[in-house]
């Protein structure tokens, strides 16, 4: 029988088990990323393929970052701003709008449509008593 040395296992072991590293998890994120922009919309199982997998790679970056800083606030803030670099504005934007609760959402757009159709009017009223 073979003798293998257990203390290469138990490293290869880990190495599996530990996951990727932060670099490898944000290059299969962005990989996966873009061939969801890139796939038509007719693939859709392709699709949806590639948004499970954006998905993965986002948990296993967090996962990274996390396991890099530690699992308090700074490795959680770590987590989130690793996985926001990511995006792209666009797509950045409308996450932060997803993160809006609809309710506030549409309040303060009710406030701010509402106040310029009240400046509107008076300032109709301004001009056309001074005209």
């Amino acid at each position: 029988m073979p003798v293998t040395d257990s203390r290469a296992h138990d490293d290869g072991v880990q190495d599996a088990v530990r996951g990727p590293e932060p670099g490898e998890a944000r290059e299969a994120l962005e990989y996966w990323r873009d061939r969801l922009q890139r796939l038509p919309r007719r693939r859709r199982a392709d699709r949806r393929e590639a948004q499970a997998m954006v998905v993965a790679w986002e948990q296993r970056l967090r996962g990274a970052e996390i396991e890099r800083w530690g699992g308090g606030m700074i490795g959680r803030l770590a987590a989130t701003v690793a996985v926001a670099r990511t995006l792209r504005p666009g797509m950045l934007a409308r996450r932060a709008v997803g993160l809006v609760p609809r309710s506030l959402a549409v309040g303060v757009l009710t406030v701010v449509l509402g106040s310029v159709l009240i400046m509107g009017i008076v300032l109709g009223a301004i001009l056309s008593a001074l005209l």
